[in-house]
């Protein structure tokens, strides 16, 4: 097992509930993926990171990584702060608040759950602002497919996730096809590879590793 998924669990290990669900985070997202599609180096923003499992693992996979993590939860974030020289965590709602220059900004299965997809949309175009030059977006989402799993992932969004984190029976998720995400990212001016992390996995996974389109210029004679 990989020595960092380790010690990022650990940091978990002194509250039953925080420790099953960070093996449990492990299995069913596919952090390890994202680790090494991160840069080594540099300053790393997690935009909606809850209690900090992915930071935190981020964050000591590379010591060399500046880890900058929101949160619009104050106790989630409580739950996050494990000391990791590396890692800074702020209090916000990712839709206000400015987002710091940054190597990769990862947004991990966080833009399904904002208010509709016109905030979707705006939270990505600052993305795009904060970006440094050769800077990467990173985004994981829930694979929208005719498949058992996909409908545990909705089952889960409408109602698991919020009676757990929120204390509420029910709240809306705004989920895109891959089709819509690849077009609206496109429109945004990045170009996209596209991964599926399905297989093994009790929900289905996409992601979209996106950089900044490179604009030939237009010579005029």
């Amino acid at each position: 097992m990989d020595k960092s998924r380790v010690q990022a669990i650990a940091l978990y290990a002194n509250n039953p509930w925080e420790r099953f669900l960070s093996v449990f985070k492990f299995w069913e997202e596919p952090y390890e993926v994202i680790e090494k599609m991160t840069p080594k180096l540099g300053t790393i923003t997690e935009l909606g990171c809850g209690e900090g499992l992915l930071t935190n693992y981020l964050a000591i996979a590379s010591p060399q990584r500046k880890i900058i993590g929101y949160e619009i939860v104050p106790e989630r974030l409580a739950a996050a702060r494990k000391g990791i020289p590396n890692t800074t965590y702020y209090v916000g709602d990712i839709i206000d608040v400015p987002y710091p220059k940054s190597d990769a900004i990862i947004l991990f299965h966080v833009l399904h759950h904002l208010p509709g997809k016109a905030d979707q949309e705006a939270v990505l175009k600052k993305t795009m602002k904060a970006l440094k030059k050769d800077g990467a977006l990173i985004i994981v989402d829930v694979h929208v497919t005719p498949t058992f799993k996909y409908v545990a992932a909705w089952i889960a969004d409408h109602f698991l996730v919020p009676w757990v984190f929120e204390k509420r029976f029910f709240t809306r998720a705004y989920f895109r096809t891959k089709h819509e995400w690849v077009s609206l990212l496109k429109k945004l001016g990045l170009s996209v590879n596209v991964s599926e992390e399905t297989k093994g996995r009790p929900f289905p996974n996409i992601i979209f590793e996106c950089t900044p389109q490179i604009r030939t210029p237009v010579l005029r004679s």
